[in-house]
C-alpha cells in the first residue's frame, strides 16, 4: 500500500511540473517584427557542426547605439558591423564596416503573408508555434529561397515584438541532401 502512495505522490510532482509551466509568448502583430532598442539584448545558445564536430557556444546580439542615416534610426549591434532599423514594410540590415559600407537590404519584410517572396527569401509560415527551453512562441517562418544551384540555406523563425527565436543552417551534403549544420536557440531576452 505504501508503495501505491508513493506512486500515485510522485505521479502528481511529475504532472505537477510538466511544461505547461514554461510561458507563451504570443506574436504582438501591432509591434515591430524585432523590436529596437538601445539595450535590448536577445542571447542564444548555438550548436554548430560544420566541420564534422559539434560545437557549442553562446552568441549575443545586444544593441548598443543609434544613429539617423536617410531619415531612419539605425541601431548598432554592440560585436559587429551589422546595422538594423525598422522600416515601413520590414526589417533592414546594412554592413557598416569600412571602407565601403553596403546599401541597405530587406532582411524580414513584415507585416507578410504565407508564400510571399521577396529578395531571396520565402514566407513559410506566419503562425508557426515552436517550443525552445524558455518558451513557446508564435512565430513568422523565414527561409532563404532554394535553387538548383545553391548549397546552403537558412531557416529563421521570428516572434513579432521579441525578435528571432531561433536560426537554423543547411548545407548540402556529398549525397545531394541538406543537413542541419548549425542551430541557433534563444535563452534570454530583455527588451526595453
Amino acid at each position: 500500500m505504501k508503495r501505491v502512495i508513493i506512486s500515485i505522490l510522485l505521479s502528481m510532482f511529475l504532472f505537477a511540473c510538466d511544461s505547461s509551466d514554461i510561458p507563451v509568448y504570443y506574436a504582438k502583430p501591432d509591434s515591430p517584427l524585432i523590436p529596437l532598442a538601445e539595450g535590448n539584448r536577445w542571447e542564444y545558445k548555438v550548436v554548430s557542426n560544420y566541420s564534422g564536430e559539434i560545437d557549442t557556444f553562446s552568441s549575443v546580439i545586444e544593441l548598443s547605439g543609434s544613429y539617423n542615416w536617410n531619415g531612419y534610426t539605425w541601431f548598432t549591434y554592440a560585436h559587429d558591423f551589422w546595422d538594423l532599423a525598422n522600416l515601413e514594410n520590414g526589417v533592414y540590415y546594412r554592413y557598416t564596416q569600412p571602407p565601403i559600407p553596403d546599401p541597405a537590404q530587406l532582411v524580414y519584410k513584415y507585416p507578410t503573408y504565407k508564400g510571399e517572396e521577396y529578395e531571396g527569401m520565402v514566407v513559410c509560415d506566419t503562425k508557426r508555434t515552436i517550443k525552445i527551453d524558455i518558451g513557446i512562441f508564435e512565430t513568422v517562418v523565414y527561409r532563404s529561397k532554394i535553387t538548383k544551384d545553391e548549397k546552403n540555406y537558412h531557416q529563421d523563425y521570428v516572434c513579432p515584438g521579441i525578435g528571432i527565436i531561433k536560426r537554423e543552417r543547411f548545407n548540402h551534403d556529398e549525397n545531394g541532401e541538406y543537413k542541419l549544420v548549425r542551430n541557433e536557440e534563444l535563452v534570454g531576452f530583455k527588451l526595453n
